[in-house]
């Protein structure tokens, strides 16, 4: 049904499968999802990704008026900031979402990101942590924490946390590559191959897979 594929679409919007995304948006439209709908969460897509640039503002009201969460609204808008690389502003927009959700998971997400993006791995962390002590399946934080893992060579960590989130989504190229990459430093090359084979079969290989591969 269209509200299933809607839902869908933000799920994958969240993990920054956008191809995914579209096919999920492209289902809901079959499904008779309304035009509005759809372009709503095509805004909120964009609007994330600082594709509005500072016309993203004009759109605010629109969304509300469509029915969207000012939760789901505020991330998007936060995501812009973070994408036009202007952490002042994103850290004034979560101060001002926390205020009116204090204990939101994504907040505290945000936070680490924000943390990462200032290079206080500490801070990051914690914050990730405490977004998962609030919500334990939040996956853009597990993913967060597994890369740090990675990334800081705490490599049978970084394996454990890649594992599941590999399992749930084999076709997503952050999870994928930073999965076989903590494979590959281990020694596991096998493993490692198997897990990008999926994504390396496809007609239009992404560099990154590539890479890896």
């Amino acid at each position: 049904n269209p509200e299933t594929e809607l839902m869908r679409a933000q799920c994958f919007r969240q993990l920054r499968d956008m191809k995914r995304r579209d096919a999920a948006l492209e289902l809901a439209k079959r499904y008779g999802a309304s035009r509005q709908a759809v372009q709503s969460e095509i805004t909120l897509g964009k609007i994330q990704s600082g594709e509005l640039g500072a016309e993203a503002s004009n759109q605010f009201d629109e969304l509300l008026e469509a029915g969207i969460s000012p939760d789901h609204i505020s991330a998007s808008y936060i995501g812009s900031a973070i994408a036009r690389k202007n952490p002042q502003l994103a850290a004034v927009l979560v101060d001002a979402w926390e205020r009116g959700s204090p204990n939101h998971p994504h907040v505290f997400f945000l936070r680490g990101v924000l943390c990462t993006l200032s290079e206080d791995s500490d801070g990051a962390r914690a914050a990730f942590e405490k977004s998962l002590a609030i919500e334990p399946r939040h996956e853009s934080a597990r993913l967060a924490l597994a890369q740090m893992d990675e990334a800081e060579n705490q490599i049978a960590a970084a394996i454990d946390r890649f594992l599941p989130l590999a399992e749930a989504h084999p076709e997503n190229v952050l999870i994928a590559s930073g999965f076989a990459r903590s494979l590959r430093k281990a020694g596991r090359l096998a493993q490692a191959k198997s897990v990008l084979e999926l994504l390396a079969s496809q007609p239009n290989v992404l560099s990154m897979v590539a890479f890896e591969m």
